[in-house]
């Protein structure tokens, strides 16, 4: 488990959107307690998509509105690989890796409860069978015979 914990001033990802009537223009560097989310170990990997936020698949941006492809400051994760100076974490179901090299590191070790699913056993023939089937009922209302 990690907890994501960049250095404010030392943290400056990039951001776009400062200025209302133009979107796509870099904002002034600046700290931030947040880390960008990559799919892949690599700066210039696509962010992690989200369809929560971006429900029609658009890809996460780095606009200042986008929370899509962000872990911060105080959030807790499992860890879900290293790679180099990358860490990947579980997010949204899948792997999601942050800058996080030893001499700037951008997270902390941490402790938490992890939780894993237990597979569900596989239906068999009488399951589906019930399923498809249901047994027939009277509705509660109707008048015994």
């Amino acid at each position: 488990m990690v907890m994501i914990l960049p250095r404010f001033e030392a943290n400056r990802p990039r951001y776009t959107g400062c200025v209302r009537n133009r979107p796509r223009r870099p904002c002034p560097s600046q700290g931030s307690s947040a880390v960008w989310l990559h799919s892949a170990p690599d700066e210039t990997a696509p962010l992690v998509r989200d369809p929560g936020r971006h429900p029609d698949g658009a890809p996460s941006t780095t606009s200042v509105y986008d929370h899509a492809a962000r872990a911060s400051t105080g959030q807790t994760y499992a860890v879900a690989g290293r790679s180099g100076d990358w860490t990947a974490i579980w997010y949204l179901g899948r792997r999601a890796w942050f800058h996080d090299p030893a001499w700037a590191p951008a997270s902390a070790p941490a402790e938490g409860v992890l939780a894993t699913p237990a597979p569900a056993p596989a239906p068999s023939r009488s399951t589906a069978a019930r399923t498809r089937n249901p047994p027939r009922t009277r509705p509660a209302s109707a008048p015994s015979r």
